[in-house]
């Protein structure tokens, strides 16, 4: 028999699961209950999110996907077929933004219990067993792997990184506060607390986290319950990504009027900020000059990216910068942290660029969400994150000592503009936004 490879996604609402009536439109089990299902093209988690649009009319945003299953196969007799079904869990806060397609007549939100009594198609109970957060293994250390790997990511930017860890964050909360409620509070904290302690120079990676962290505290103590609280989860989380977003609006809009008169700039490292900053501003330069950023080369991705949005680009090596210096009229950097003493951490390489640039009189110009804001712990305090000496010289000979600091931090002084979503500012009024926002 021919083998059919399906997903069904079980889309669940305060541990209440949607199923579907099927219209008699459809080729196969018309009438029959089932979840979200379609065949799959491509990847069984790609084809859930294609079948959640068109069937339910849901972004992924609006329903994230919690987990995913062992595939079983079904044998379906009358079509003289063997169904490969891979089932995935996803989550939904809002019931109310499901807009049915005409592959499906009705809708029901039911205990998963109630499974067993409906008119079904073949084995949906034992495909949601397959991904039920109250019994089917879960690999709890994987929050914590996840973290792990987000510490290891030497190449994307902190704005990245902070998005990864909060998502992490959303999807342990869904998890835990289902299964373990009475120790997932606890549990978060610790997560949350492993994420600050693994990027200690990236202060939006630790505030993103730490303001998810709060905001369950709250909820928790004006006596939210274990549901509740991963609904409260889900939106604020929600609400932090939709709030990033949003400022990069802003940012592009002012970064675009800062490089309105000049011609050629000079950008160091990756910031996923800046490169879509840039993106969406499109100033008209004659050149963008990009370093590649040793030693983990990424100049190159935003190089890349840069050229992908149109702008004509040039690669460099970090030691002929000071060559270039005399062809740009303005350096464009993102940053990792910003201290409350207007000094930024930002990739190595940020303070020689700085340092080379008041020298030659060429403006800098920090461009940053606030959520870079790093004001609960001193300047001088912050550690800078020292890595494998092995990206600088694998093997060295006897006597030699690699040293691999991938972060530097760069005075207020040397710095003529940042650029945030609150404003096109410099170091004094600076000190007047942070303190608005420790306020």
């Amino acid at each position: 028999m021919k083998r059919i490879p399906v997903v069904t996604v079980f889309v669940e609402h305060r541990l209440r699961l949607l199923v579907l009536k099927r219209s008699a439109g459809v080729r196969s089990y018309p009438g029959l209950w089932h979840g979200v299902s379609g065949t799959i093209e491509g990847s069984p988690l790609d084809q859930a999110r294609r079948e959640l649009r068109q069937e339910l009319g849901l972004r992924a945003e609006q329903v994230p996907i919690l987990r995913q299953g062992a595939a079983f196969e079904v044998d379906d007799d009358e079509a003289d077929v063997h169904v490969l079904v891979h089932p995935v869990l996803a989550h939904l806060s809002d019931p109310a933004a499901i807009q049915l397609n005409w592959e499906n007549d009705e809708l029901r939100w039911i205990e998963p219990t109630e499974l067993r009594s409906l008119a079904s198609v073949p084995q949906l109970e034992e495909a949601y067993r397959r991904v039920d957060p109250l019994t089917s293994e879960t690999d709890d250390e994987r929050f914590a792997t996840e973290m792990q790997a987000i510490a290891g990511d030497l190449i994307s930017g902190s704005a990245e990184l902070a998005t990864q860890a909060l998502e992490t964050m959303r999807r342990a909360a869904i998890d835990w506060f289902a299964r373990d409620p009475e120790r997932a509070l606890a549990r978060l904290e610790a997560l949350a607390a492993q994420a600050v302690e693994l990027r200690p120079s990236m202060a939006a990676v630790g505030n993103l986290t730490l303001r998810l962290i709060d905001e369950l505290r709250r909820a928790a103590a004006e006596g939210a319950d274990p549901l509740e609280l991963r609904e409260t989860c889900f939106r604020f989380s929600q609400r932090l990504v939709e709030r990033q977003e949003s400022a990069i609006e802003r940012i592009a809009e002012l970064l675009g009027k800062r490089l309105a008169d000049r011609r050629n700039v000079l950008i160091h490292s990756y910031s996923s900020t800046v490169v879509r900053a840039m993106a969406r501003a499109k100033p008209e330069l004659e050149r963008v000059v990009v370093t590649e950023s040793r030693p983990g080369m990424e100049g190159r991705r935003t190089a890349q990216a840069l050229a992908r949005a149109g702008f004509d680009v040039e690669l460099i090596v970090d030691a002929a910068a000071a060559h270039w210096m005399e062809r740009v009229d303005a350096i464009v950097v993102g940053c990792d942290s910003i201290l409350d003493d207007g000094s930024v951490i930002n990739k190595i390489g940020t303070r020689m660029l700085a340092l080379l640039a008041a020298n030659q009189g060429t403006p800098v110009f920090v461009v940053a969400d606030s959520l870079k804001f790093q004001l609960s712990v001193p300047a001088d305090e912050v550690p800078l994150e020292e890595k494998d000496p092995d990206e600088v010289y694998m093997g060295p000979p006897a006597g030699v000592s690699p040293r691999n600091l991938y972060f530097d931090r760069t005075p207020a002084r040397w710095i003529t503009r940042y650029i945030t979503e609150r404003g096109d500012v410099t170091a004094d009024e600076l000190y007047r936004s942070m303190e608005t926002s420790s306020s």
